[in-house]
């Protein structure tokens, strides 16, 4: 009976150890499967390296950092399957564009599913807390330190600070009067840098700025605000035409020689409000309307060429500046900013590394392909072996018993 027992100690021995062996030397495709628990993610990529595996199922609740994303991507280009399940991570991106103004405010653009809530902060800590939408929202910040990032359970997006850009003068064309009167002021409190040309009679003009030729070396957008535009008219398509922008506000919009650059043309229906203007006709195919009071578009732009084009039934502006309103004055300022920056033209600004993921949920999706459900396996993924430790343990403990059972017969 007890050299029955010795027997089988020894298969036990013989077995784990054989099993310890193949552990070792046996191939990838029948390694087992590697779950990785949170926080253990760098000792898993570790592992994964020095040896081969199967498969490497990464448990996250968090985006992992971008250099664990790409440590994940090599380890699967080398063909291990990699899968990632864990919480539902929220997709956020968020980026940062100059406004081409002279206040070189920072615009701040957020994008994520509908209704999460986004922490924005720079450098220096926490700036504002927008709702994210599928269409993006956007922040436009008088400064910004180094970074940009949006952060929402467990999702963190992190952009450079887009560097600020130099915008030129503003060219003004137009008859003197009301709305001329105040576009120039407008503008001018913004700081830009106005030269005007006003018409004040047939044949006759008054001139605030140098006479400088209108290209985009000198300029970066040109306002022409009713038909005193129209012997420049051939000017300023050249000017569109080759990177330039332009403003054409009431009438300027429908004057023949910018038929060409034009998205749209004033029309003779009158709308009333705080801006009182002409409702926008004769849409071209490629514009696109950014302000419709009901279903009447009274603002539209379009590219020409490399530049960009806006046309504003608004012709009586000033109107809504001289409101008793208290705010009067700034809303109009920054009607009439909001306007040329959108056409300005500026010189291109030197990128900024930004160290972070702008759209991490994204990244990793492409890097590591769709989450996979979490605690779901496929059939046969789990390996039959037992542990290492178990096997070793088994060694240990049928070994042991044999030298006592031998010992034991002995002293018999």
């Amino acid at each position: 009976m007890r050299s029955r027992a010795e027997w089988a100690l020894r298969a036990v021995t013989l077995t784990a150890l054989a099993l310890l062996i193949w552990t070792v030397v046996r191939p990838a495709a029948l390694q087992p499967r590697i779950s990785d628990a949170r926080g253990g993610l760098e000792a898993a990529l570790v592992n994964a390296t020095r040896r081969p595996v199967a498969a490497l199922d990464v448990v996250v609740d968090s985006v992992p950092t971008a250099l664990h994303r790409d440590w994940l991507a090599a380890i699967r280009a080398a063909g291990t399957k990699v899968s990632w399940s864990g919480r539902a991570l929220p997709p956020v991106a968020v980026a940062t564009s100059p406004v081409a103004e002279p206040e070189s405010r920072i615009r701040v653009s957020v994008a994520g599913g509908d209704s999460t809530e986004v922490v924005l902060s720079d450098q220096l800590g926490a700036i504002d807390t927008v709702q994210a939408r599928a269409i993006p929202s956007s922040r436009l910040l008088r400064t910004a330190t180094g970074w940009v990032s949006a952060s929402a359970r467990g999702s963190r997006a992190v952009t450079a600070v887009a560097n600020p850009v130099q915008v030129r003068r503003v060219l003004v064309l137009a008859s003197a009067g009301w709305e001329s009167k105040f576009v120039v002021a407008a503008l001018e409190e913004a700081g830009w840098t106005v030269d005007a040309r006003l018409r004040v009679a047939p044949g006759v003009e008054t001139r605030q700025g140098p006479d400088y030729p209108l290209d985009t070396a000198r300029y970066s957008a040109v306002i022409a605000l009713d038909a005193a535009a129209a012997p420049s008219a051939g000017t300023i398509e050249r000017y569109v035409n080759a990177g330039g922008g332009a403003v054409l506000a009431g009438p300027a919009s429908r004057l023949p020689g910018l038929a060409r650059i034009s998205p749209a043309a004033a029309g003779a229906r009158r709308v009333a409000g705080p801006r009182t203007g002409l409702v926008l006709g004769a849409l071209k195919d490629d514009a696109v309307v950014l302000e419709r009071q009901g279903a009447l578009p009274l603002v539209a732009a379009r590219r020409s060429g490399v530049g960009r084009v806006i046309a504003s039934g608004y012709d009586e502006t000033w109107r809504s500046r001289m409101r008793r309103a208290a705010e009067a004055p700034t809303e109009h300022r920054e009607w009439w900013t909001a306007l040329v920056s959108a056409v300005a033209f500026v010189p291109a600004a030197d990128a900024r590394a930004s160290g972070g993921d702008a759209a991490p949920v994204a990244a990793l999706t492409a890097a590591l392909g769709p989450q996979s459900r979490m605690g779901a396996e496929p059939a046969g993924a789990r390996s039959l072996v037992p542990p290492v430790w178990m096997l070793f343990g088994a060694l240990l403990a049928s070994l042991l018993g044999e030298v006592v059972s031998r010992r034991y017969r002995g002293l018999a």
